[in-house]
């Protein structure tokens, strides 16, 4: 299929020809009812209702409810929804006032709200052409707490509540809120028409806003008739203003799903099959630049993945309810994404965050946690009659299907037991990520390496992470991404959170992985490493080699990492440097908790629930550690305590550093006659790791009787 990108120019090219002659035409203007009568098809039975209100809501209703999603949910039981209770205690939240962005509260009255203000920093954007407004330094904050406010998910919790209980309390809410929403944003004008992304997933919120409140009397208004003159200039502006030139990536196929809600959901608009073809080539022609070989986004940040598999969720639920073929190329790749998802969990059902995270949601119908894959593995279980999708899905996350999918496909996954997310390893190769995954969501180990090229060809959001390592223990996080906490508030947040110093990685002073340029771009990349991983005699294992230049002189760094993880032991790590004479040189592990939650040793540290320890070879000289406070953002925006441990060998000619991540403090010992063997004694066991070059690490484990060193048996790991 023909992508945009190839008249990804010409495109551009005419976007700024278009700015210009709209803003030498008058601007649309909401002058009454008569102003929706252009907006739809000559032929459409609405053009006759158009001028009263009543006669239009009841007309809009009736043909709403043989439409996805009426159909399914008006005669759905109420009580057959997962986590009822949670649902609706969010929708009081909502409709006392409570909201929150990004870990930010704020409280709202329906009739004092001002969509342009700012929620944090209370500052107001002004109301002038969307592409003449600056969003970096417009006004103080970041915009993406704006945007978040727009997307209208709360809108769509009350509306949820509605549909629920029918309370006309919830829809008056909804009906103040969208008047003042359409008085303070005419088309084309301000903050909230900046990004063709924000307004596409508010087209969608607003779509799903109307079909699960469409009974109501509040419709019977002027109210449906300017929503509706208001929704197709949505749809207008992104078609003419997609994001094809400057941001081909989730905001383009975001873009695609709200032209395609859009012209499915209100055929009667003029342009709407215009709208739903172009996104559903769009969505189909994306996938060979946005889907990787392993199923995983091309960005290669989980945040995003999980953005893509909800997009294309999204795609292939339209297609089906409305008679449109799914391609076979669009059903392959989310089942490869999906695999993705899946193979990347923790024991403990989370997701680790590589890369940037937005928080950010399509559509938010359930409570789970905005890094939660589950709610869309749960929803193409029922889909796609995938029963694998459903291991280890939560009811929270099966919601999503009860809001979703069809009566077969709920009646699919309804019936799906809710078992435990299976063991398994995983090797994204394309990606670049391998893993293991223990069984357990208590005790079970969790380990992934990023061995893979820097993400999305340079794009904005991938992490300088090269070699990093994260590491759980159930639901107890041992090294962890930083996160991000903003993307354009803060610069040096923002270079610092995505930086080689903030994750688990080796970090020369002389040689830097990568150098950023603003906050999407880079001046120059990490380089891809030689990797490998498999499992032998039951210990899991990854290894990963390259070289980098230093910025002084002609020499280079050789940095070997092994990554071992032992079942129900821990995670053991291997670094061999070889750097010029005087380099500064030093392994960071990021750890997601405060210092004061540490307690120190010589060669160890004890945290909640784990234990780090480390040892080098006689060649590195003494190894200099330091626990040091920072912070980390578990989601965006929000910061929490957190510390680094940073591990320097005064000797980085040809140094060997191994460091143990086990459930308690161990001793860590490196052989002096064979430098990479090293022995790691943790309460009764001992265990035994070498890692000689050229193949697979050879692990023995011996149980030691208590309070002695006598071995009571000595065996290979098995599985």
């Amino acid at each position: 299929m023909t992508s945009s990108r190839e008249f990804a120019l010409a495109i551009r090219a005419r976007q700024e020809l278009t700015k210009r002659l709209v803003a030498l035409g008058p601007a649309p203007r909401w002058v009454g009812v008569g102003s929706l009568l252009p907006l739809l098809e000559p032929t459409s039975e609405l053009r006759r209702h158009a001028a009263h209100p009543p006669d239009l809501a009841r007309v809009m209703s009736e043909l709403a409810s043989q439409r996805y999603p009426s159909k399914h949910l008006a005669t759905r039981p109420r009580a057959t929804l997962p986590a009822s209770d949670a649902l609706l205690a969010d929708v009081a939240r909502v409709e006392r006032g409570q909201w929150e962005f990004f870990g930010t509260p704020f409280q709202n009255q329906a009739s004092a709200i001002d969509w342009n203000v700012h929620p944090a920093t209370d500052a107001r954007y002004p109301q002038v052409p969307w592409h003449r407004l600056p969003l970096i330094g417009a006004i103080p904050g970041d915009v993406k707490y704006v945007w978040e406010l727009n997307r209208h998910h709360e809108l769509v919790r009350l509306a949820q509540g509605y549909a629920l209980s029918g309370d006309e309390a919830l829809a008056t809410r909804i009906r103040d809120l969208l008047w003042r929403w359409m008085d303070q944003n005419p088309p084309g004008r301000g903050v909230n028409w900046a990004s063709s992304l924000e307004v596409s997933y508010r087209a969608i919120a607003w779509c799903w806003i109307w079909h699960l409140t469409r009974t109501s009397p509040v419709w019977q208004s002027e109210l449906l008739p300017r929503f509706l003159w208001s929704l197709w200039h949505h749809a207008r502006h992104i078609e003419r203003y997609d994001s094809i030139h400057h941001s081909p990536n989730t905001h383009l196929t975001g873009e695609a799903l709200g032209l395609l809600y859009v012209g499915l959901f209100f055929p009667e608009f003029r342009r709407a099959a215009r709208w739903a073809t172009a996104g559903e080539r769009l969505l189909d022609s994306e996938l060979q630049y946005q889907v990787l070989p392993d199923g995983m986004h091309f960005e290669r940040a989980t945040g995003y993945h999980r953005y893509t598999v909800e997009i294309y969720t999204h795609c292939a639920l339209l297609s089906r309810a409305y008679g449109l073929p799914i391609s076979d190329r669009v059903q392959e790749a989310l089942e490869r994404m999906l695999r993705a998802s899946q193979a990347l969990a923790r024991p403990d059902g989370s997701w680790p965050i590589v890369g940037d995270e937005d928080s950010g949601a399509v559509l938010r119908v359930t409570v789970s946690s905005p890094d939660d894959q589950r709610p869309m593995l749960a929803v193409n279980a029922g889909l796609l009659n995938e029963r694998q999708w459903s291991l280890g899905v939560d009811a929270p996350a099966r919601a999503a299907g009860w809001w979703l999918l069809d009566d077969l496909s709920w009646h699919r996954l309804a019936s799906m037991p809710a078992t435990e997310l299976p063991a398994g390893t995983f090797a994204l190769e394309s990606a670049g990520y391998y893993g293991i995954r223990e069984q357990g969501s208590r005790r079970g180990w969790f380990c992934l390496v990023d061995a893979g090229p820097h993400g999305g060809d340079s794009t904005g959001h991938a992490h300088t992470d090269l070699g990093h390592v994260e590491i759980a223990r159930g639901d107890v996080r041992v090294v962890a991404d930083p996160g991000t906490s903003s993307y354009t508030a803060d610069p040096a947040a923002r270079d610092r959170e995505r930086s080689e110093q903030s994750h688990g990685c080796l970090v020369v002073a002389e040689a830097p992985l990568a150098r950023p340029r603003g906050p999407f771009a880079w001046d120059s990349v990490a380089v891809t490493p030689r990797a490998k991983s498999g499992r032998d005699d039951g210990a899991w294992w990854c290894e990963l080699t390259y070289t980098r230049p230093t910025n002084t002189s002609a020499s280079i760094v050789r940095h070997r990492r092994v990554v071992v993880l032992v079942p129900s032991f821990g995670v053991v790590v291997c670094d061999e440097i070889v750097a010029p004479t005087g380099a500064r040189a030093s392994i960071h592990w990021p750890i997601p908790h405060p210092t004061e939650a540490f307690v120190r040793h010589d060669h160890s540290i004890e945290g909640p629930g784990f234990g780090i320890a480390w040892a080098a070879n006689a060649t590195a000289g003494a190894i200099d550690s330091s626990l040091e406070p920072t912070w980390y953002s578990p989601a965006y925006g929000e910061r929490r305590p957190a510390s680094v441990l940073r591990l320097s060998p005064s000797k980085t000619e040809s140094s060997i550093v191994v460091t143990s991540f086990s459930e308690q403090a161990a001793e860590v010992v490196l052989d002096r006659a064979a430098e990479r063997t090293a022995t790691i004694s943790s309460g009764d066991v001992q265990i035994c790791v070498s890692f000689d070059a050229g193949g697979p690490p050879r692990v023995q484990r011996t149980v030691l009787e208590s309070g002695s060193q006598r071995r009571r048996h000595s065996t290979p790991v098995v599985p």
